[in-house]
């Protein structure tokens, strides 16, 4: 009896022992658990497959982009109707957010209370927990890749249309079209790419089953086939255009031809443009108006413009200024030239006219020309005979050469029987014209710098010269004269008096201020070998007198120079120019009002001392 009982006793204590043995192990087993995972996610954890159990969450994020990176996302396909295009997840920017995954995976079997965590850890042993990441696209990027796609499969609408076939409008039907509705297709691939990916859960089988029959762990099963996206279209149409007023204004435009005409002043027969109605339909301009179910049909305005100019230069001439000899034993005058008007279209006028004209049933427009009369007429210089003489010029051109003699005569027959208005201002150069040997001039000597060499037009500057003198005794208020670089002796006595003209930079200018036009005769007399220029008008009553001229700070004439010239025979010389000592020359010009005023004008000369110049044969050898 007493050994039965000690084998009870004995047999409870052990009972009892190992329950409490199994539990502290348990604890211990529980705690050691725990202080393995303080940092660590716990074991069972996945995300889209990826083991994750047991790291930190840096290594765990590691993990995970080397195992869901981009490539590892299944690609779209993009349908539209029967065409297929692929695009990958990294061309529509989608990506999965892993940092925040690892946040969530870090965080399960974490809530804080002892009673709700131990069953997750033990579940998640015993089980096994799988986690979907958050996914998201670049809308940008999206569209950008889209756009390709947009334009193969888009149809842009069409509105009503008024087509001019020939001579005549029709009207072409609208038509709808069909665009990508672009917000419907991004959250169509957003459902589509989160369908495909699934959401987080519970496994549905033990882990060591998965362990024993395969498992998601790799990400194996994102590589997947496409997933199927279909673009989603809208239909558009565009608002009715009103195109029956349209047409009415085209059949209008091209009705009939339409006529400019112009009658020229004193002409009894009238001149014809006709622009046909081809022309007219090339002009055509149909533009949307103020509404989008508006249309301006015209024509277009640079294109008739363009035309109206070509009209233009048919039209277009300046007036023809008359000249006149004045015979003063007679005092009548003789016309050289017969004054004509001119005549200036006014193109934008006359393109206003013409557009305007094209809408209406007026099919003839009078062109808007504008005549423009001479600046003096022959009856403005009747009204003042007799005339009188206002200023005289005079210069001798004796020993020039035949050269330089021609071109004296053919310059001065530029300036006869010129008639210069009442407050112009005379350019000799603008009368004068082109120097040249295509213009009747020939090789004489001229000054060019501080040389003397042969060139067209060489005895012009007498010309210049005698018209200016003319201009300074009339009392004619001078704008530019510019005098020679040296002293010329054909413009002496008296000195200081010349003028010189270099096409077109230097010009000799002067103001008409009588109140009434000057008549300029020029007259050369090739017997006394003499040039004169003459002005006549209506005198005013001004009185001109000059000082003589004044001369100071002179210089000496520099040493002879001598030029080769293989024209010249073998020794030969030939005296080019005679040099001149270098002066400053001052006249003064008083002019004495009938009221009793006086007005002085100062002219300044300065002439440089001139060496006399010689042209010399080659040497012997």
């Amino acid at each position: 009896m007493h050994r039965l009982v000690s084998v009870s006793r004995i047999l409870g204590r052990v009972l009892w022992f190992v329950p409490l043995t199994l539990l502290i192990v348990a604890n211990l087993a529980y705690l050691a658990y725990n202080a393995h995972h303080y940092d660590r996610i716990y074991r069972g954890l996945t995300v889209l497959g990826v083991d994750v159990g047991g790291l930190s969450p840096g290594d765990a994020l590691t993990t995970l982009s080397d195992a869901l990176g981009p490539q590892r996302l299944p690609d779209l396909a993009i349908t539209s109707g029967t065409e297929r295009t692929y695009l990958t997840m990294s061309a529509i920017g989608g990506r999965l957010d892993l940092t925040q995954a690892v946040a969530e995976a870090y965080a399960v079997g974490r809530s804080g209370t002892l009673l709700s965590d131990v069953p997750v850890r033990l579940r998640l042993l015993y089980q096994g927990y799988d986690l979907t990441p958050s996914w998201s696209l670049d809308r940008a990027a999206t569209e950008l890749a889209l756009r390709p796609i947009v334009r193969s499969t888009s149809v842009p609408a069409r509105r009503e249309r008024l087509a001019v076939a020939g001579l005549s409008a029709a009207i072409e039907p609208a038509s709808d079209g069909r665009e990508l509705d672009l917000e419907v297709t991004v959250e169509a691939i957003e459902r589509a790419v989160s369908s495909a990916l699934g959401s987080s859960g519970w496994a549905t089988e033990p882990r060591a089953l998965q362990r024993l029959y395969g498992s998601r762990t790799g990400g194996d099963t994102l590589v997947m086939a496409p997933i199927a996206v279909e673009l989603a279209h809208g239909s558009t149409a565009l608002p009715s255009a009103d195109l029956a007023a349209a047409t009415e204004t085209v059949t209008r435009l091209l009705g009939d031809p339409i006529e400019l005409v112009w009658l020229p002043e004193g002409a009894t027969t009238p001149r014809y443009w006709l622009i046909d109605r081809a022309t007219l339909a090339s002009w055509l301009a149909i533009r949307p108006g103020a509404g989008q179910a508006e249309l301006q049909v015209g024509l277009d305005e640079d294109a008739v413009g363009a035309f109206i100019a070509g009209v233009g230069e048919e039209i277009d001439r300046p007036a023809i200024e008359g000249r006149w000899h004045y015979d003063v034993a007679t005092a009548t005058l003789t016309p050289l030239t017969t004054a004509q008007p001119g005549y200036q279209l006014d193109v934008p006028q006359a393109t206003q006219l013409l557009v305007t004209a094209a809408l209406t049933v007026e099919r003839s427009v009078q062109l808007p020309v504008e005549a423009t009369s001479p600046a003096v007429t022959q009856s403005e210089l009747e009204a003042m005979l007799p005339l009188d003489l206002l200023g005289e010029g005079s210069t001798e051109f004796v020993g020039s050469t035949a050269e330089r003699q021609a071109n004296i005569v053919t310059s001065a027959r530029a300036f006869e029987g010129l008639a210069v208005a009442a407050g112009e201002t005379f350019s000799f150069l603008a009368v004068l014209g082109p120097v040249s040997r295509a213009t009747g001039y020939a090789d004489s000597w001229v000054i060019l710098g501080n040389r003397t060499e042969l060139g067209a037009g060489g005895g012009v500057c007498q010309t210049a010269t005698t018209c200016f003198r003319a201009a300074f005794w009339a009392g004619l208020p001078i704008v530019e004269r510019h005098p020679h670089a040296y002293r010329v002796s054909w413009y002496e006595p008296p000195i200081g008096l010349d003028a010189s003209v270099f096409e077109p930079y230097v010009d000799l200018r002067f103001t008409n201020d009588y109140g009434a036009p000057l008549l300029v005769q020029a007259e050369v007399d090739t017997t006394t070998q003499t040039l004169t220029f003459r002005f006549y008008g209506r005198s005013d009553g001004r009185k001109v007198s000059a000082t003589s001229p004044v001369t100071s700070n002179p210089q000496p004439e520099p040493e002879p120079v001598y030029e080769n010239d293989e024209s010249l025979g073998p020794g030969q010389q030939m005296l080019v120019e005679r040099g001149r000592e270098g002066l400053d020359v001052s006249i003064v010009r008083t002019i004495e009002w009938p009221n009793g005023e006086r007005d002085e004008y100062l002219l300044d000369t300065r002439y440089a001392a001139w060496p006399t110049r010689y042209r010399i044969g080659p040497t012997a050898d």
